[in-house]
């Protein structure tokens, strides 16, 4: 098998499901600051919601966690959760009303093939919220890979524009890909369930399905701040 492996067209990452220190400060957070439904709560313990009518693209629980603290730096585990936004306008209304709570960006990059904001929930959970560019726009690398950069991005031009623009913003959203730390790239590339790799950069590699930029980022517990 090649290095960037076959893909299984149909297959895609479903939810992500976190442990939360206290439900309802992380329903509030997800559903009226990320724009997310509640489709199930399980009394004080669970809750599952969902951009738009499907099951659920996101659990919370505290089974393991209730009044629990982050886990420290420098551990495997989750990096970041990407919700994927329909375009600009979307990306730049949530993105206001992120700020508008209170909650800080913690870095914000266009990448090429999208434009990303980041920050943490109220959990520390990190969360990419971005658009993606048409597949047409995207460049490749004389390899064949996706080619990715950290270019600049004007958020606050993302927010007016939002801001400009009426109209429904989150019916298209849904969860998109997850970065997880890790502390050996090249094993976890080898169990990475038939994704082909769709870009390597030293210690940071992405996964992807056909036709999408990336559903799984891995990259060393040493990394770089963001990764895509």
């Amino acid at each position: 098998m090649t290095e960037r492996g076959q893909g299984t067209p149909g297959a895609h990452v479903g939810h992500e499901h976190l442990k939360v220190a206290d439900l309802d400060r992380a329903i509030a957070f997800y559903r009226d600051v990320i724009g997310m439904r509640v489709m199930l709560r399980w009394g004080a313990s669970a809750a599952f919601l969902s951009f738009d009518d499907y099951h659920h693209h996101l659990g919370l629980n505290t089974w393991e966690s209730k009044d629990g603290a982050p886990p420290p730096k420098g551990h495997t585990g989750l990096y970041h959760i990407a919700f994927l936004f329909p375009d600009r306008k979307a990306l730049g209304a949530v993105i206001d009303r992120v700020q508008s709570a209170g909650y800080k960006l913690t870095g914000a990059a266009d990448h090429g093939v999208s434009e990303a904001v980041y920050l943490d929930d109220p959990d520390g959970n990190g969360l990419e919220l971005y658009r993606d560019r048409p597949q047409s726009e995207w460049k490749m690398t004389d390899e064949g890979f996706v080619e990715m950069v950290n270019s600049p991005l004007d958020v606050a031009a993302l927010v007016s524009e939002a801001r400009a623009r009426t109209g429904t913003f989150l019916a298209r959203s849904a969860f998109a890909q997850r970065d997880l730390h890790i502390l050996d790239l090249v094993d976890h590339l080898a169990i990475s369930l038939d994704n082909a790799v769709g870009d390597a950069h030293g210690q940071t590699a992405c996964l992807h399905r056909f036709g999408e930029i990336h559903v799984i980022g891995q990259h060393l517990a040493i990394g770089p701040d963001h990764a895509f």
